[in-house]
């Protein structure tokens, strides 16, 4: 089961960025059922942290050098990141040098009562990522017992923290998902130190029955709470890490056998962390100008299947550009 989803990474990458284009759209549809349909693709992130974690695994458990894996982790993010931030603050009329800087420093998302940030994502990232060497060498000693330790931290911290009514969505965002990350390296030593373990049909038609058991709590969950009950019993993220392990599966078993699917999905894989960022920051938040410069009712979907195939030749170009600079450095 890991070994299928471990080769068809990139291309569940690509599922995963498709989701979290989808789960965009929800600011431009009022309909309960579409607010549904648009929130599960919120899911998105925590496939790709789940899938982002068992390439760790195996990068780290090959090469153990901080300072190597550090280097490739953040030439892979912070170029990237700089050109979009950049961009995207120009687009808005910020020339604030420093501002910006700070902004791609990440700095202003742990401390936003006093420095501005950019978004939540990627200042998540690099941190799961600053910690990840130390993890490792503690996760190593007692995987199990550790992954559910840290496990547990995290959602009694995601529920303490979601007492406080004041609380910043965006740390709960964090909060929530380091859970499902944690259960990536753990799945991914279990498939490395016993490659059979995920291989076996009972394992597999287990995951599979907990991710869809997880789906339906979420769904009637998200159906009959309101939006402040299901996000302050943090049930929205949390949930997720009994969704993601089986649904990759299933995901895997329907795209692997497709060679032409395969390929356009792994290609918007390769290029998932520059299409979020665009997508989100840059072109999605302009389809209401859009569509009042073409005529008010125009079909909104329409607006939305064109910014996402301009934010993905924007991805694309960002992702080239970046490359280019990554060949001359490692």
């Amino acid at each position: 089961m890991i070994k299928r989803i471990l080769d068809n990474r990139t291309a569940l990458m690509g599922v995963m960025i498709i989701m979290i284009m989808i789960f965009h759209t929800r600011l431009h549809y009022n309909s309960h059922f579409t607010q549904i349909f648009a929130g599960w693709g919120f899911g998105g992130v925590d496939g790709f942290l789940f899938l982002s974690a068992l390439g760790l695994f195996y990068s780290f458990t090959k090469d153990n050098n901080a300072l190597s894996f550090y280097k490739k982790r953040f030439m892979r993010i912070i170029p990237s990141y700089f050109i979009i931030v950049l961009f995207a603050n120009l687009l808005k009329g910020n020339t604030n040098i420093a501002d910006i800087l700070v902004q791609v420093s990440t700095i202003g998302f742990w401390i936003p009562s006093f420095l501005s940030f950019f978004d939540w994502f990627v200042p998540s990232l690099i941190i799961i990522y600053l910690f990840f060497p130390l993890y490792y060498k503690v996760f190593i000693l007692s995987p199990f017992k550790v992954t559910v330790l840290f496990v547990l931290v995290f959602i009694v911290s995601s529920l303490l923290y979601a007492l406080n009514n004041d609380y910043n969505i965006n740390m709960m965002y964090f909060l929530c998902r380091v859970p499902i990350f944690l259960l990536g390296v753990l799945f991914a030593y279990y498939n490395y130190s016993n490659s059979n373990l995920f291989e076996k049909k009972r394992n597999i038609i287990i995951s599979v029955s907990v991710s869809i058991i997880g789906f339906i709590m979420w769904f009637f969950l998200k159906t009959l709470l309101t939006y402040n009950q299901f996000n302050g019993s943090t049930l929205n993220w949390t949930l997720f890490v009994l969704i993601i392990p089986g649904f990759l599966y299933v995901l895997t078993f329907l795209t692997q056998s497709n060679r032409k699917l395969n390929r356009s999905l792994s290609f918007l894989g390769s290029i998932s962390l520059e299409l979020y960022l665009i997508h989100e920051h840059m072109t999605f938040k302009y389809a209401l100008m859009l569509r009042s410069l073409i005529y008010v009712s125009f079909p909104m979907i329409l607006i939305f299947v064109f910014l996402s195939l301009v934010s993905i030749l924007l991805a694309f170009g960002t992702h080239r550009i970046v490359s280019s600079i990554i060949i001359k450095f490692l």
